[in-house]
C-alpha cells in the first residue's frame, strides 16, 4: 500500500502530463482557427462561452479529485467521459480569441491545479470522518440504502449486503460521496 505522500506525488504526476497535454492541444486548435477561419481575434459570444466554461471545468475539476477519478478511463468516471481536463481545453481555446492564448493557459491551468488540489483535500478530511467509524443501522430506505447512526449524527450510507435495523456496523469504503458499510459481528 503506497503512502499518502506517493499516492499524492503520483497523482500530482498524472495532473501535469493532464495538463500539459491539455495545454498544447488547446495552443493548437487555436493556432489553427486563428489562422484559417477567423480574421479577427475579438469574437466576443467566445469569450462569454469561455467564461461559463472556465466555471464548469474548474467545478467539474474539483468533484473530478474529491471522488478520486482517473483521467477517462471510463470505469469509475462519476461524470462520465468529458472531464476537466478534456473541457478545459476547449474553454482555453474559446478564451483565447479575447485575452490571447498565453493568459488563457495559464489561468485555467492554476485553476484547475488549485481546484484538484482543494479536491484532494476534502477527501481526505472525509476519510479521516467516516474511515473505519462504526454504528448502527436506524433506517432501511431500501435499494441497499440505510441511515446509520454515527456518534448521535444520522448518516447516509450504502451497502452490498442486506441489513436490519439494529445491526452494527463499520464504514469500509469510500467511493465518491458514497459511504458503504459492512455489517460486523
Amino acid at each position: 500500500m503506497k503512502s499518502r505522500k506517493e499516492k499524492l506525488s503520483y497523482l500530482r504526476k498524472k495532473d501535469f502530463i493532464s495538463i500539459l497535454i491539455t495545454t498544447v492541444t488547446s495552443a493548437l486548435i487555436f493556432i489553427f482557427l486563428k489562422r484559417y477561419f477567423l480574421a479577427t481575434s475579438e469574437v466576443s459570444i467566445f469569450s462569454y462561452i469561455g467564461f461559463l466554461g472556465a466555471i464548469i471545468v474548474v467545478i467539474i475539476s474539483y468533484f473530478e479529485s474529491k471522488s478520486e477519478d482517473p483521467f477517462v478511463t471510463g470505469k469509475t468516471l462519476t461524470l462520465g467521459v468529458m472531464n476537466s481536463f478534456v473541457a478545459a481545453a476547449v474553454v482555453i481555446v474559446l478564451l483565447s480569441f479575447k485575452f490571447g492564448l498565453i493568459l488563457s493557459v495559464i489561468a485555467i491551468d492554476i485553476l484547475i491545479i488549485i481546484a484538484r488540489e482543494l479536491g484532494r483535500n476534502n477527501r481526505q478530511k472525509m476519510i479521516n470522518k467516516y474511515m473505519n467509524r462504526t454504528g448502527k443501522i436506524v433506517k432501511d430506505c431500501g435499494k441497499g440504502k440505510y441511515i446509520m447512526d454515527l456518534n448521535s449524527q444520522n448518516v447516509n450510507v450504502y451497502s452490498k449486503d442486506k441489513l436490519i435495523l439494529g445491526n452494527n456496523v463499520k464504514v469500509s469504503e469510500l467511493n465518491g460521496t458514497y459511504i458503504y458499510v459492512e455489517k460486523i459481528d
